[in-house]
């Protein structure tokens, strides 16, 4: 069940279409968010763009089976095939250039190799693209004062762990951490020798320059006082530390691994909303 080529966007699905104004405003929840997906523009095919007449599209759009809603309805009443309010629109970021973002109506969907390898295909008609980013989505909107910066922070923020192999049951981890009054904290599961919980904990406004605080262990115990500082921007936000060299190697409150090897020196950290 997924699309024989290789992705190349990330497409994120909002239901309806609003011809005149096809860009949600920020906050708006989509149906479907940042879906891997392969999209080729096809307008020799697809007659170049909506005309009175028929079906029309620029751009086809290949995706794995997720519910994403057309237009269609049928041709055998005048006037247009297409009911525009029922298509969901399709939103892809930094398309056609970085920093702006691109709307699509969806005219038609259909299932390719049903009962085998199936795959969706969704016929798409494209909208001038929006010289602006994306709209925000509602988990990105900040709701956090902190003193050190001058936008609102999201409440919930997501930190990224890699490394380089000497513990690479955390690498691609992702722990979602949520503002608690005075720090952003959270933990998920792991599999790994010494730990089968990883823990974050992002400290706001340690110290000069906009110097934040660390803090990555393993275990149910409390957080270590090691830790790790460094410079977070704060629009949009983004707080990284390479190769965090923070707390000891017991499994309570350091090394996931093999309990002498202390991980986190080898630990990169990205953390974003």
């Amino acid at each position: 069940m997924s699309v024989p080529l290789p992705p190349n966007e990330k497409v994120t699905v909002y239901r309806g279409t609003t011809v005149a104004s096809p860009y949600p405003a920020d906050g708006t929840a989509p149906a479907l968010t940042n879906v891997p997906a392969y999209v080729k523009h096809h307008v020799k095919n697809g007659r170049f763009g909506n005309t009175p007449a028929n079906l029309h599209w620029t751009h086809k759009l290949f995706i794995d089976l997720n519910d994403i809603r057309d237009a269609y309805g049928e041709e055998l009443v005048a006037g247009p095939a297409e009911v525009v309010a029922n298509g969901d629109t399709v939103l892809i970021g930094d398309y056609p250039l970085a920093l702006r973002c691109c709307a699509f109506y969806v005219v038609f969907v259909c299932r390719q190799n049903r009962g085998g390898n199936d795959f969706l295909v969704a016929y798409l008609d494209r909208f001038q693209p929006s010289l602006n980013p994306c709209p925000k989505l509602p988990a990105q909107l900040g709701t956090i004062s902190v003193p050190c910066c001058p936008n609102l922070l999201p409440a919930t923020l997501h930190a990224t762990l890699t490394n380089n192999s000497l513990c690479a049951c955390l690498d691609g981890v992702v722990v979602p951490i949520t503002w608690n009054g005075a720090a952003w904290a959270g933990n998920t599961a792991i599999s790994c020798v010494n730990g089968t919980r990883v823990n974050v904990s992002l400290t706001p406004c340690v110290g000069p320059g906009n110097t934040w605080n660390v803090n990555i262990w393993c275990g149910t115990g409390a957080a270590p006082a090691a830790s790790a500082s460094g410079p977070a921007t704060c629009s949009p936000f983004s707080f990284v530390i390479t190769h965090y060299n923070g707390p000891g190697t017991s499994p309570s409150t350091g090394s996931c691994c093999d309990g002498s090897t202390p991980y986190d020196s080898y630990v990169n950290i990205s953390i974003a909303p």
